[in-house]
């Protein structure tokens, strides 16, 4: 019988889209790191706390699951690589929010569930 084995996974991108993806996935992944940055100011950072410190500022009855899926919903509406963000407004900002509101969480984290088509 095979023993399971802990996969390692690393990414190497300066996109915050990308970071956003990953975090938003982090619970089915096992161990998962992302390399930023060139030559002498590359650093990597282990995803596994950037979700662990999202985590710890939350509100009492906000669902961590829920909030690291409401990520998504808030990388769409500050800013990604296909829209535009609010003038003056960061994703910092946005993200303390979220982190003080159940009611934002479950909208953010619904943000593509359904789909209806008007013709």
């Amino acid at each position: 019988m095979l023993g399971t084995r802990e996969i390692r996974v690393s990414f190497h991108s300066d996109d915050t889209d990308v970071l956003v993806l990953l975090l938003a996935h982090s619970p089915s992944l096992t161990k998962c790191y992302m390399k930023k940055g060139r030559g002498a100011k590359t650093r990597i950072i282990d995803l596994s706390l950037v979700v662990n410190s999202l985590e710890m500022q939350l509100d009492p009855g906000i669902d961590k699951n829920c909030f690291i899926k409401a990520l998504i919903g808030v990388q769409a509406i500050t800013g990604c690589d296909t829209i535009s963000a609010f003038s003056g407004k960061g994703k910092w900002k946005a993200v303390q929010l979220l982190q003080r509101s159940e009611k934002y969480v479950r909208a953010m984290a619904s943000i593509g569930e359904e789909w209806e088509v008007y013709l």
